[in-house]
Formats: C-alpha cells, structure tokens, sequence
C-alpha cells in the first residue's frame, strides 16, 4: 500500500486511475494476503435465541424434518437489523435448514398466518436446483411449534417488506 501512495504523490500529473491500472498490473500474479484488525458489533445472546428456536422445533426443521444439528439455522422471520424488540423472541424464530434458510431471508418465500409456504414470481429467476428445492416445499405446511407459537405480526411483517 506504501508503494502505491509513492507512485501517486510521486506522479501527480497522472491521473490517479491511470496509477491505478499500473499498480494493479505491477503486482499482478502476486496472491500474498494480508490481515487487518476491525472492530465489529457481536451479536449478544445469539446463542440463547438459536437453541430457544430449535428446541421450538424439536431440534428439526420445520420444513424438512432434516435433524443434523450442524446443517440447521435459527431463522429470522422479522430480521435483526429491522426490528430491536423482537431479536431475541423465539417467536420470531423458524429452525430451517440452511438452504431454506437463505431462501426464506432473500425473500424467495414465506409463510401464510397458518405457516404454509407461499413460493415468489421471482423464484422463476433462480437456478434449477434452486427452483427444485423451492417447489418441494411449496404449500406445505410447517412444523408446528411446540411451546412459543409464532407471531402472526412478524408473518406479516416478511410478506409485506421481505417477501418478493
């Protein structure tokens, strides 16, 4: 990085992208990372949230009955970012795999109030496996929860503001 603030106060008359395409080419084919130190905001309590939700679910996903505890996910139905009051309430929470898991955030489906699965126009848009997982799961109905019953509020909060 040194280098390339030299060669920029060292050619003033050059046009910074210009400097730029000949820095890249000088060290192309060198494939040496680098580390940073950053300072990030942790998620507090993730961890409570996560098992409060897959005992909800019986340690299952509620849509695929799949029980290997590394491939499952505590989903968001409102997101963590959206909503501060419903971060940590069970309530909030669908265990999926992972797969559907990021289906269900990107908004490729949701769930009706009686927790069917409603599929998007826009899954037409994904890659055939995609499509393939999407419309096994398509009308079915989720796994009831066994002790926090999920919040009709944050259903409709997914359909009306993630839902495609």
């Amino acid at each position: 990085m040194y280098s390339l603030v030299c060669l920029i106060l060292d050619r003033p008359d050059v046009p910074v992208k210009e400097l730029l395409k000949l820095w890249d080419l000088a060290i192309q084919g060198d494939y040496t990372g680098f580390s940073k130190k950053v300072q990030v905001n942790q998620r507090q309590d993730q961890s409570r949230f996560r098992e409060q939700v897959l005992e909800n679910f019986n340690r299952c996903c509620c849509l695929t009955s799949e029980s290997t505890e590394s491939l499952l996910e505590a989903s968001h139905i409102v997101p963590w970012s959206d909503r501060e009051t419903s971060r940590l309430d069970p309530g909030n929470g669908l265990c999926l795999s992972w797969i559907y898991h990021k289906l269900f955030d990107q908004g490729y489906f949701t769930l009706t109030n009686e927790l069917v699965v409603q599929i998007s126009e826009e899954s037409k848009k994904l890659s055939k496996m995609s499509r393939f997982l999407l419309q096994k799961i398509n009308k079915k109905s989720a796994t009831q929860p066994i002790k926090n019953k999920i919040k009709v509020e944050y259903l409709e909060y997914h359909r009306d503001t993630i839902f495609l």
